[in-house]
């Protein structure tokens, strides 16, 4: 089984990428949480976190800190496998983004408009 080994483990391949996410909003994610106080509610923190529902998943900032923020493997899946033989594919489409943005918490989401945001 594939496991989870946090975004910095894409930059060497995918800086472009890399770089994107950096500048993004999800890169930050986990920070909007402290800021509103909301980052020991679990459901909130499901969104904000890579795997926080799955085994090896995100479990406290200071134990898994690699695996904070909306990162890489957030729409990607575990990566461990892909690290390991680069042809194992990493697609991730609309349907990714649709576990979290869904209308009660990203009002008015457009796949489209917000793609542009972080297209890599």
């Amino acid at each position: 089984h594939a496991k989870y080994v946090g975004s910095r483990a894409c930059k060497t391949c995918h800086v472009d990428a890399w770089d994107i996410w950096t500048d993004s909003a999800h890169a930050e994610a986990y920070a909007t949480l402290e800021k509103t106080t909301n980052h020991r509610d679990p459901e909130c923190v499901a969104c904000h976190v890579v795997g926080l529902t799955t085994v090896g998943g995100f479990t406290s900032k200071e134990k898994t800190p690699y695996l904070k923020d909306v990162g890489c493997e957030s729409c990607h899946g575990p990566g461990s496998e892909h690290v390991i033989k680069p042809t194992v594919s990493m697609k991730a489409g609309p349907e990714s983004c649709l576990t979290c943005h869904v209308p009660d918490h990203s009002p008015g989401f457009k796949f489209a408009e917000y793609w542009e945001k972080i297209r890599h």
